[in-house]
């Protein structure tokens, strides 16, 4: 076992490789990098101040690439399912300016998206409304085009039929109920930073794919893919109707029938 060194932070000689999780760094785009848990960094344990300088700058360049990378390809493909629930991937190529059949090599993980390329994502995804703002954006002249406020619907190959009181008491339902909660009652969460991670239960997992989004109340498995809200968790890791479990959750929530 290497001997200890001595921390610069608190002159404490404490310093040894240490593997973990909650370790970040800032690192590109990202101020709050996670660093993969088996990696092995000079920490000390008195102040748990990590030491990048002391190791191996060539391999721990390449480390931090591969995770930036892998965090990319996780952040679309989450932008891109939501975002097929709107536009067809083709019309994404297309208002994008993204070669044919590359979201679909995204989707699949099999290619290397620009940070910027994922930010843009991101936001679509966010706010799906931008969509229209994207179309109307490419369909007036450079001259004419200032940025604007509104917020058309966006543009859809799915017909949605018009807002009514059942479609706000089902937004209702899902707002008043907290979907780490739900999930919970199935899955062993870990919270990391403002979500929450755990073993998929839809599929043999070992390595905590089970994406939790609190803000979003969003659920998505990076393994599986499958993904959803509370209402969608219920119907199918209980086998029950949409219907059932939407009267279900109203009654927890307290909405009247």
């Amino acid at each position: 076992m290497t001997a200890p060194s001595k921390c610069v932070r608190c002159g404490s000689l404490s310093v040894r490789d240490q593997k973990g999780t909650g370790r970040t760094v800032c690192y590109k785009t990202m101020p709050t990098m996670e660093l993969p848990p088996e990696l092995g960094v000079p920490t000390c344990g008195r102040c748990k101040e990590l030491h990048l300088d002391r190791m191996d700058q060539k391999a721990l360049a390449q480390q931090l690439r591969d995770t930036y990378m892998r965090s990319l390809r996780d952040r679309v493909c989450i932008a891109l399912d939501v975002l097929r629930q709107h536009v067809s991937w083709r019309w994404l190529e297309i208002k994008l300016g993204i070669s044919q059949g590359y979201v679909s090599r995204l989707r699949a993980k099999a290619g290397n998206p620009s940070p910027e390329l994922v930010a843009l994502l991101a936001l679509l995804a966010t706010d799906p409304s931008l969509l229209g703002e994207l179309e109307s954006f490419w369909a007036m002249p450079a001259s004419s085009w200032r940025p604007s406020r509104r917020n058309p619907a966006p543009p859809s190959r799915r017909v949605r039929p018009p807002d009514s009181g059942a479609q706000r008491k089902l937004a209702e339902i899902r707002d008043r109920t907290d979907i780490v909660s739900v999930i919970g009652q199935y899955v062993k969460l870990l919270r990391c930073g403002a979500d929450y991670f755990g073993a998929c239960p839809f599929h043999e997992d070992q390595e905590a794919s089970f994406h939790v989004s609190v803000s979003k109340q969003f659920y998505y498995c990076f393994a599986c893919q499958r993904s959803g809200d509370a209402i969608r968790f219920l119907c199918d890791k209980e086998n029950r109707t949409q219907a059932d479990v939407v009267a279900d959750l109203a009654r927890r929530s307290g909405i009247v029938e």
